[in-house]
């Protein structure tokens, strides 16, 4: 800090602490620049990230050249897996199986694709859930639910206050929310 001592050499001292506070200044001036710059570069950054990530998930639904895997059915260019007959995990444990298959629970956006996915089994979890926040349902990767005319009549009702995840049956042809901890069969998608 620049102070002044009284002495014949005020002027002096007054010029030392002008320069020291305009170098001061602009050092300030110039960190104030490189953090607006950063700022930029990481909004810039995170919206080129944005797009690469959904151009890969773009290029992966397209590149219909490159079969299901082995075990994999095929529908409207999307690859699905349904858990071997009598094998039920809960919710969370079918996730993780399809996770770590390079898929996730299935999300249904169609009518169609609901009817396929019900052929399979009486019960089939999907990847629909609130356990984020009550009534707020989200699909597995992130988007939330838009279409809400798959629920049974009187669904969600998050019956017990414990009914997070919801599954479909091949009856109802519709989502039903349950107990996550319920064992059901699953469809992946890919």
């Amino acid at each position: 800090m620049c102070m002044v001592k009284y002495s014949k050499a005020i002027g002096h001292q007054d010029s030392k602490c002008e320069n020291r506070i305009s170098s001061l200044t602009a050092d300030r001036d110039a960190l104030r620049d490189e953090r607006y710059q950063l700022k930029l570069d990481s909004i810039n950054l995170t919206k080129e990230m944005e797009v690469r990530d959904t151009l890969q998930e773009e290029v992966n639904r397209l590149n219909l050249n490159e079969p299901c895997q082995e075990g994999w059915k095929t529908f409207n260019g999307k690859c699905y897996y349904f858990s071997t007959s009598g094998v039920t995990r809960s919710w969370e444990s079918s996730r993780k199986y399809c996770k770590e298959r390079g898929a996730d629970l299935v999300i249904i956006t169609t009518k169609e694709e609901l009817n396929f996915v019900v052929q399979s089994y009486r019960v089939t979890w999907i990847g629909l859930s609130d356990r984020e926040q009550e009534n707020s349902w989200k699909w597995v990767d992130g988007s939330d639910l838009i279409d809400d005319g798959f629920w049974q009549v009187g669904e969600p009702n998050n019956h017990q206050n414990d009914e997070h995840c919801a599954e479909v049956s091949r009856s109802a042809k519709r989502f039903n929310d349950v107990p996550c901890e319920r064992k059901f069969s699953w469809a992946c998608e890919n």
